[in-house]
């Protein structure tokens, strides 16, 4: 798989339990950063990992799509679908386990929003400016942009970006159940629209397992 940003990077391999445990600790212990920026991007990269999702959808989130219920969080996002000459919204729920550790950085992060900022903003990731001269964070009235994201994920690991999470997220289904049922939960997982797309990861992925197996 190819990702170009600026330097051209090439990856053959998706991302590891152990590559993303080790770029999580390295963005909860950057000192150099506040702790609003430590807990934004722990949770940033927590929501690629466990959802799996674009991050268009991720660089939308309001604070209204993230609730608790029962034993979940329940995130809803926001999908643009063009449909001939017209623009169809869509709205897809993801159940994430609050025993699941990763789960706690994305509650951290919407405490902290909460208790800082309340109703001000609607935006779960909004854009911000810190000023060194006063000291001051301000959070905008707008979203972060898809850029935006890109570059925070790619500041603690540059061989990562933001599809790279989706791409790992399929790829984890297909060497964990290496049969045609691979298919669709892949295709539930990503809310993929046709099997057709969740098929090529059968063929990106399924090579791996054989390799395993053999």
């Amino acid at each position: 798989m190819t990702k170009v940003s600026g330097i051209r990077k090439e990856r053959t391999t998706v991302i590891s339990e152990q590559e993303f445990q080790k770029t999580l600790e390295q963005t909860l212990n950057d000192e150099s950063q506040l702790e609003y920026y430590r807990l934004r991007d722990a949770s940033i990269q927590c929501i690629f990992k466990l959802t799996g999702k674009r991050v268009s959808e991720v660089s939308r989130l309001k604070q209204e799509d993230l609730k608790i219920v029962g034993e979940n969080l329940s995130i809803t996002f926001t999908v643009s679908k063009k449909r001939k000459k017209e623009m169809l919204t869509l709205r897809r729920e993801k159940q994430i386990p609050l025993t699941d550790p990763f789960t706690s950085h994305i509650l951290k992060y919407q405490e902290w929003m909460r208790n800082n900022i309340g109703n001000q903003i609607e935006w779960f990731y909004p854009r911000t400016h810190f000023s060194p001269f006063t000291n001051t964070l301000t959070l905008d009235k707008k979203p972060l942009t898809t850029r935006q994201m890109l570059r925070i994920v790619q500041k603690y690991n540059a061989n990562i970006w933001c599809h790279l999470y989706r791409e790992t997220a399929g790829a984890e289904i297909v060497k964990a159940d290496p049969t045609v049922m691979a298919v669709w939960k892949v295709r539930k997982r990503l809310d993929l629209e046709k099997t057709e797309t969740a098929w090529r990861y059968m063929d990106r992925y399924g090579t791996d397992v054989i390799r395993r197996e053999s």
